[in-house]
C-alpha cells in the first residue's frame, strides 16, 4: 500500500487484485503493460483532484485535493498486475466521512453500482429501492440512511406493488381531479396530516372549527358545524352555510298573508289557505266544545239519578228536616224529594232501561224553555225532557206528551228512540216506565210512526198526535184510527176508549220538520207488564207526510185521504 498526500484530503488507493492475465498466463510484459495503463488512469484522476473541476471554474474541484505526501502502493503480486479497488476520501464541506462503493474493473464508481437507464424511458435505477417512486422535487433532499421518502408524510411507502396509501384503495385522481379522499373538501393545510381510515380532515376531528369544544355544543358559543355533504370547510373565519338565510317565525307567518306585489292568483291562493285554516280551527274548537258539553251533561244526569235512589223509602219527617223551607206537594213520592227541593219544575222520571234513557221530566207553562235548559236551569243544547204544558201530572190525561231532543252528536236524551223504527227495537224494549211525583206508571208500546211538525210538509195538514184530551169516544176512536194508518208495524197491543196513552215525541231527520212518535198504552189494573211480541208484524203501506214521499221521489197514496181534526172544547 502506497500513500500519496494531497493538499487537503487523504485518498487511499488499493492496487491489490488489479486486473491482469489469468493464472496460467506466463507473459509478465503484458501484465506490466496493463499495470502501466491502469496507473496512467489513476494519475489522471489525481490530477483532477489537484487541479479542480473545470465545470465550476474553481482552482479546487468539488472532489477536493490530494495531500502532498500521498503515496501509492506498488507492491503488486507478480503475475497479477495492479487492480483498482476503491477510493476513500473526505470532502472539505462535509465533516462526515462518506464511503462510496467502488466500481469493478476499469469502470469509475457509481451510486449503488447500478447501470444508468439506456434510452428506455426508465427512471434512474438509483431509486429502485423506493419502488419506482419519482425522485425528490423542488429541492427536496433524497432519503438518507434508510429514511422513508418524504412524499409519504410519515406513512409507510407502498410494498409489493401496492398503490400509494393516500388513496386507500381508490383510483388516483385523473385529469386534474382532486384526490378522492377528501370528497370535494379542501385538503389539510399548514402541514396537517391527512385523514386516516375514513376519518374527517384532522382540523375538525369532532371539534368545532375554532377548536373550543365538541361540535354538539357548537350552537352555544355561536360556532358553526363542520361542513357536511361535500361543502367546503370554512376559511379565515367561522363557517357560513350555503343557500338562503333562515327566516324567522314571524317572517314565515306574515308570508302567508297577501303582500304588496303579489299577483292576483297568489292573493287568491293565500286567501283560500287562510279561510281553510280558519274553518279547520273552528271545527276543532266546535268538536272540543261539544265533547266537553256531552261529558258534562252525562255526568250531571248520573248525579240526579243517584239522588232519586238516595231518598227512596225515607220518612217525610226526616225529609222535611233535611230540606227545610221546601213546600212539598201532598202525596208526592219521597224518592223525588231531593230533586224537587232543587227544582220545583220536576214532575217525574222517564226510563227505558234497554235504550239507556233515564232522565228527569220537567214541566213549565212554556214548552220551549227546557228545549235549551237542563235540570239545573243552565243553558245547554241537550235540554231536558219535559211534559207538555197542556198536561196534568197529578191525574194523567188521556194522552200525556213528553218531548225530548234527538242529538246528532251522540246518543243522549231521546236519541235512542230511533231504535223503535225497526220492529226489533220494539221487541227488545216493549215497555216504557214513567214515574210521576205521585205514582209509577208503565206503558206498553202501541205504535211508532213519522209525522210532521209543520203544515207545509203534508199538503197543509198537521196531524195533532199531541192532543191531550178528547171530547168524546168517537173523537178518540178517530184519533186511534189515524195512528193505525201511520204506524210502521203492528205490536199486538190493543187500545180501548178508556185507556190512557203516553206519547214520546222527538225530532227526526228524514225531512226538515220530521218527528218520530212513539205511542204507549198504560198497563191496566191487574194486567201483566209483559208484552208478547209474537204478534208483531210490519205494516206494508204506512202513511207518511207528503215531504217524506217527496224526499223519496215516490207518489203519495194518501194524498186525498181523510184528514182527522180534533174537536175543540
Amino acid at each position: 500500500m502506497t500513500k500519496r498526500t494531497g493538499p487537503s484530503e487523504d485518498i487511499y488507493f488499493n492496487r491489490s487484485a488489479a486486473p491482469g492475465p489469468d493464472a496460467g498466463d506466463t507473459t509478465p510484459s503484458d501484465g506490466a503493460k496493463a499495470g502501466d495503463q491502469y496507473w496512467n488512469y489513476v494519475d489522471s484522476i489525481v490530477d483532477k483532484f489537484d487541479d479542480g473541476d473545470p465545470r465550476n471554474g474553481e482552482g479546487a474541484g468539488r472532489y477536493g485535493h490530494l495531500e502532498d505526501n500521498a503515496t501509492y502502493d506498488s507492491d503488486t503480486p507478480e503475475g497479477t498486475g495492479p487492480r483498482f479497488r476503491g477510493i476513500l476520501f473526505h470532502k472539505k464541506k462535509d465533516s462526515k466521512t462518506r464511503e462510496e462503493p467502488s466500481g469493478t474493473g476499469n469502470n469509475p464508481p457509481r451510486r449503488n453500482a447500478q447501470r444508468p437507464p439506456q434510452n428506455s424511458g426508465q427512471r434512474p435505477p438509483q431509486y429502485t429501492n423506493n419502488n419506482g417512486q419519482r425522485p425528490p422535487q423542488n429541492g427536496q433532499r433524497p432519503p438518507q440512511n434508510g429514511q422513508r421518502p418524504p412524499q409519504y408524510n410519515g406513512q409507510r411507502p407502498p410494498q409489493n406493488g401496492q398503490r400509494p396509501p393516500q388513496y386507500n384503495g381508490q383510483r388516483p385522481p385523473q385529469n386534474g381531479q382532486r384526490p378522492p379522499r377528501y370528497n370535494g373538501q379542501r385538503p389539510p393545510q399548514n402541514g396537517q396530516r391527512p385523514p386516516q381510515n375514513g376519518q374527517r380532515p384532522p382540523q375538525y376531528n369532532g371539534q368545532r372549527p375554532n377548536g373550543q369544544g365538541n361540535v354538539r355544543n357548537a350552537a352555544v358559543n355561536g360556532a358553526q358545524r363542520p361542513p357536511q355533504n361535500g361543502q367546503r370547510p370554512p376559511q379565515n373565519g367561522p363557517y357560513q352555510p350555503q343557500g338562503k338565510p333562515k327566516k324567522t317565525f314571524k317572517e314565515k307567518f306574515l308570508a302567508n298573508f297577501p303582500q304588496s306585489g303579489d299577483s292576483v292568483g297568489e292573493i287568491i291562493r293565500k286567501l283560500v289557505v287562510i279561510i281553510s285554516a280558519l274553518v279547520l280551527v273552528g271545527c276543532a274548537i266546535y268538536f272540543i266544545y261539544t265533547g266537553i258539553q256531552a261529558q258534562q251533561n252525562k255526568s250531571a244526569t248520573n248525579n240526579l239519578s243517584s239522588m232519586v235512589e238516595e231518598n227512596e223509602g225515607k220518612d217525610w219527617d226526616e225529609i222535611r228536616a233535611k230540606y227545610p223551607g221546601v213546600n212539598f206537594p201532598a202525596g208526592m213520592q219521597t224518592k223525588f224529594a231531593g230533586l224537587y227541593a232543587k227544582n220545583q219544575d220536576l214532575v217525574g222520571w222517564i226510563k227505558i232501561p234497554g235504550l239507556g234513557i233515564d232522565y228527569p221530566v220537567m214541566k213549565t207553562t212554556d214548552d220551549t224553555y227546557y228545549l235549551k235548559h237542563n235540570f239545573n236551569k243552565q243553558y245547554t243544547p241537550y235540554g231536558c225532557p219535559f211534559l207538555s204544558a197542556a198536561n196534568n201530572v197529578k191525574e194523567l190525561d188521556q194522552n200525556s206528551v213528553i218531548y225530548g231532543h234527538s242529538m246528532r252528536r251522540d246518543n243522549q236524551m231521546f236519541t235512542p228512540l230511533k231504535a223503535y223504527r225497526e220492529i226489533d227495537g220494539f221487541k227488545e224494549n216493549p215497555v216504557i216506565e214513567f214515574d210521576t211525583l205521585y205514582h209509577d206508571y208503565y206503558f206498553k208500546v202501541y205504535a211508532v210512526f213519522l209525522s210532521n211538525g209543520e203544515e207545509k210538509d203534508d199538503n197543509g195538514y198537521l196531524f195533532h198526535y199531541n192532543w191531550t184530551n178528547f171530547q168524546n169516544q168517537e173523537d178518540f176512536t178517530n184519533f186511534v184510527q189515524e195512528i193505525n194508518s201511520r204506524k210502521l208495524y203492528k205490536t199486538g197491543v190493543d187500545i180501548t176508549t178508556t185507556d190512557k196513552l203516553l206519547t214520546l215525541s222527538t225530532c227526526n231527520y228524514d225531512f226538515d220538520s220530521a218527528r218520530l212518535v212513539i205511542i204507549g198504552r198504560m198497563v191496566r189494573d191487574g194486567e201483566s207488564q209483559k208484552v208478547s211480541t209474537r204478534k208483531a208484524e210490519i205494516h206494508k203501506n204506512p202513511r207518511f207526510p207528503q215531504a217524506w214521499y217527496d224526499a223519496k221521489h215516490e207518489k203519495n197514496p194518501y194524498a186525498n185521504a181523510k184528514k182527522w181534526v180534533p174537536t175543540e172544547s
